[in-house]
């Protein structure tokens, strides 16, 4: 058994350097989180077109190997890494430009979220001499999805309820949330768990698809849908020099294949989502939606951190009002069509 393991571990290794070889160019890619799940299957997708469209072999490194979150925007724009994985809220200052699509501004639809964020980057001049001057290029947007709340021992069914209670959250969400009564607890989402098994929170802020992978589902027995958005600014993007180097026309497929990739995602994660909120009902966890009158509640808490995005996007010579007004554009515009036509996915079934 040992030797046909060996045999076989010789002929993969050969097989990968044979593909690596016969490559025209070998990239490196970095990123902060694991190899698995939706996104790492949306963001293996894009290697696979790379390498079948553009002759390209990209070498990932996944769990922080390469660097870690907050030196994201340096590492890449260095060359430690050719690409990457950005998050965009570690970066208030260099990144302020795309972080209109961290806002609590309702868009809470994953696909609507990213196929705004690619056209408003794509289409956006300012935006992407922005991200020149950090030696970035966006390539593919991405979001951990929709902002919703997990909670253990309470429930939360109206703004109201939000009173007391001691909320792991983060950004405007977690600013707005203060401002209506909750307490605002910094945690790390991987200490999510701990927290509501201590009682050191009430709630958590989070995202459906993971909830099982983080083993909330252990300790959550309420959950609220908000409807109050996503952190969307952030994504994968690469070097200005790797990106430069490539040929014009490979630089327009590689976009493409960065265009492509709200629909692979978005596919992904909304079977995964539904798998856990199939969970959630046979387990006959409550699963509460903030709407009407009461979602109004959230936009107004959150309507000066809007605000305040606005006016720092001002302050680095934008137009944050007209950059606001063109992304809620993009997120009407992507809404009518999912209501019109359905998800890409699903079309034609």
């Amino acid at each position: 058994m040992g030797s046909r393991n060996f045999a076989a571990g010789v002929a993969l290794s050969l097989g990968l350097l044979a593909q690596a070889a016969g490559a025209e160019t070998s990239l490196t890619y970095g990123d902060n989180g694991p190899d698995r799940g939706p996104s790492a299957f949306a963001k293996n997708w894009l290697f696979s077109q790379m390498s079948e469209h553009l002759d390209i072999y990209v070498e990932p490194h996944w769990g922080g190997a390469l660097f870690g979150a907050k030196d994201s925007v340096n590492a890449i724009s260095n060359g430690v890494a050719d690409f990457g994985f950005i998050l965009g809220a570690y970066f208030p200052s260099e990144l302020v430009s795309i972080q209109v699509a961290d806002l609590p501004i309702g868009n809470a639809d994953t696909w609507v979220g990213l196929r705004a964020m690619e056209e408003f980057v794509r289409t956006t001049p300012e935006v992407q001499e922005r991200l020149a001057d950090q030696g970035l290029v966006f390539i593919a947007p991405l979001t951990p999805t929709a902002v919703n709340l997990a909670c253990k021992d309470v429930t939360v069914e109206k703004v109201e309820d939000l009173e007391g209670l001691k909320i792991r959250a983060f950004g405007a969400f977690g600013k707005a949330l203060t401002d209506l009564g909750a307490n605002n607890v910094s945690l790390s989402i991987y200490k999510a768990y701990q927290g509501l098994d201590s009682g050191l929170i009430d709630c958590t802020l989070g995202y459906t698809y993971i909830v099982k992978a983080l083993k909330w589902d252990e300790q959550v027995n309420s959950y609220t849908i908000l409807n109050w958005g996503q952190p969307g600014a952030q994504g994968i993007f690469m070097s200005k020099w790797a990106f430069d180097d490539l040929s014009p026309e490979d630089q327009e497929k590689l976009l493409s294949f960065g265009a492509q990739f709200p629909e692979v995602f978005g596919e992904a994660v909304a079977k995964a989502e539904q798998a856990v909120l199939d969970t959630m009902a046979e387990n006959n966890v409550p699963v509460s939606e903030i709407t009407g009158a009461e979602f109004d509640k959230l936009k107004v808490a959150a309507e000066p951190y809007v605000q305040e995005w606005v006016a720092r996007a001002d302050r680095d010579g934008l137009d944050g009002e007209a950059l606001l007004e063109k992304y809620r554009g993009l997120i009407a515009k992507y809404e009518q069509e999912r209501d019109s036509q359905g998800y890409p996915w699903t079309r034609g079934q």
